[in-house]
């Protein structure tokens, strides 16, 4: 039991059932509602991996607010001494939670990323396996992911010292008042670009300067939504205060902390591929030639997103075989998202109604693009094992896939016992193939991903029958 429980978690799980074409959602509401009932036990589970990093910067927030309330006493107040000595105090717990928090921010940078990754896919009804895939898009951009967290740590406090110091000098300087607005406005717009740089790295391929300007552009260019977004982020926090005005506030508080611990984290990270998604169509892949749009909607239903604005320019690089590498290479140019596209081919498919790089719905929707049909439904064979593979064996077994003896494979992946010891993952899409040695697991597995599959002939290939 405990085997299959680790292999639903590492794998995910398959869905049931076939689709129509006039079934699928016919705009992003639709699909957003679609995905999150479909996807909400695995949104716990991703949420409960994430949360973990996040456990530092709580605990900070947690202390710095019973600090906070713990100095406010009510012969502080009477007094003025007693005003200007709470007015010190609150500074200094202020500036040293912050100061803490840099930290503590910096650490959830690369997890930020890999959440991103598979919220970015579930929102665009794609499969993503959720620790594999996870664990993948936080290794390929760590670093960019890291320098991110690293400036988001710095720049609260940064915005505090500033007001703080323009404060003062508005004082005797009505002037000041000036750069103390634009020091909110930057910590804004910096909080506004937050919901563009982690889906930028994880779906196109940018230098990190061309990151920073792309999410700082669409920050500016999209102002009005991208408050929403964020207002929209801070409804559970709200509804807590609602709360706590009308009971007990330690019930508010907990409530709102539970929420936190079992879904809000990789909810806020889902709402927000939710909206990316629609402006990268918008603003990125609808003006590139080739490159997929509207992805997990009804292919033929009408865009209203789309407008003749036009942010981005690209010239484009189409690649059949994209697997992992989910980006796409920036040139030198200073315009918006001005790149070359690598168009992704191949992703993973859930067995739901996603679609692929093919324009295939994984169900067996039809839409006509690199020659796959509707009455391809995707589906998945997947076997544990104990057995050994030697990885020039195992990689003649993944070539023998491209032949179609056994099935139109899209996908293989694993993690499998090697003859000298340790452990291989490998990675397989039609033409390419990655082995590498990895940590170790309680046993192998093997996933299998395509349109009808002999079962028979893969138990045979991999000697698992």
């Amino acid at each position: 039991m405990f085997g299959k429980l680790m292999n639903s978690f590492y794998y995910g799980k398959s869905g049931k059932g076939d689709y129509r074409k006039e079934d699928l959602p016919k705009n992003r509401w639709q699909l957003f509602f679609e995905m999150l009932r479909i996807r909400f036990s695995a949104l716990i589970r991703l949420n409960l991996m994430y949360m973990i990093v996040w456990l530092p910067a709580m605990i900070v927030l947690m202390m710095g607010a019973m600090s906070l309330l713990s100095s406010v006493t009510e012969e502080a107040m009477q007094t003025a001494e007693g005003l200007q000595a709470l007015r010190e105090t609150t500074s200094g717990i202020v500036m040293s939670t912050l100061v803490l928090m840099i930290p503590c921010i910096a650490i959830t940078g690369p997890c930020t990323a890999g959440i991103s990754y598979v919220t970015r896919n579930w929102a665009r009804d794609e499969h993503a396996f959720i620790w594999s895939d996870f664990k993948d898009a936080i290794k390929e951009n760590w670093k960019q992911a890291l320098v991110i967290s690293v400036i988001t740590g710095f720049v609260p406090i940064v915005v505090y010292v500033c007001w703080n110091f323009y404060t003062a000098m508005a004082a005797q300087n009505g002037f000041m008042v000036v750069p103390q607005i634009l020091t909110a406005m930057l910590g804004i717009i910096w909080l506004l670009a937050l919901t563009y740089f982690y889906p930028l790295m994880v779906s196109y391929k940018l230098k990190m300067r061309d990151l920073l300007r792309n999410g700082l552009l669409m920050a500016v260019a999209r102002f009005p939504q991208n408050l929403a977004i964020r207002l929209l982020h801070m409804v559970p926090l709200l509804i807590a205060l609602v709360c706590a005005y009308f009971f007990p506030a330690a019930y508010a508080v907990m409530g709102l902390f539970l929420y936190y611990i079992l879904l809000g984290f990789s909810m806020s990270r889902f709402v927000t591929a939710s909206f990316t998604n629609a402006v990268f169509d918008k603003y990125i892949n609808s003006h590139i030639e080739g490159a997929v749009v509207n992805r997990g909607l009804n292919q033929e239903a009408d865009d209203d997103d789309d407008d003749d604005d036009e942010c981005c320019h690209h010239h484009h690089d189409h690649d059949e075989h994209d697997e992992h590498e989910h980006h796409h290479d920036h040139d030198e140019h200073g315009e918006c998202c001005h790149h070359h596209h690598d168009h992704e081919a191949h992703d993973e498919h859930e067995h739901h109604h996603h679609y692929d790089e093919h324009g295939v719905c994984s169900c067996g929707h039809h839409h006509h693009h690199h020659g796959h049909d509707a009455d391809e439904v995707f589906v998945s064979w997947g076997k544990e094992t104990v057995r050994k593979f030697g990885e020039d064996e195992l990689s003649a077994m993944l070539s023998k896939l491209d032949g179609g003896e056994y099935g139109i494979v899209l996908r293989a992946k694993g993690i499998v016992p090697c003859t000298d010891g340790g452990w291989i993952h490998f990675d397989y899409t039609p033409g390419e193939q990655n082995i590498r040695k990895g940590p170790a697991d309680y046993t192998g597995r093997l996933c299998v991903i395509g349109s009808k599959l002999v079962d028979e002939k893969l138990a045979s290939l991999f000697g698992v029958a």
